[in-house]
């Protein structure tokens, strides 16, 4: 039973590891059009009309800053020699 846990834990950490970097390129690409639209939004467009856009953009360039971070830790979790859990 523990092999079979093993084995999953290291095949699954295979393939994210091997997605991480797709993962990244879409989450930084979209978390950095989406700051530059939040610092555009925070300074030129004002009335209440416009602040769900602030809020949103501001959200959504958090939101994949927060889920790298989370890809990162899952990661570190699941690596087969446990070694990368000490920084």
């Amino acid at each position: 039973m523990h092999l079979l846990l093993y084995g999953v834990r290291w095949v699954l950490f295979m393939v994210l590891l091997y997605l991480r970097g797709l993962a990244f390129f879409v989450l930084e690409g979209v978390g950095g059009l989406a700051g530059f639209c939040f610092v555009f939004a925070l300074l030129f467009l004002r009335g209440t009309e416009y602040s769900f856009l602030v809020w949103l953009f501001g959200g959504l360039s958090f939101g994949s800053f927060v889920l790298r971070f989370v890809y990162d830790i899952v990661l570190l979790r699941l690596s087969p020699t446990d070694a990368g859990l000490i920084l």
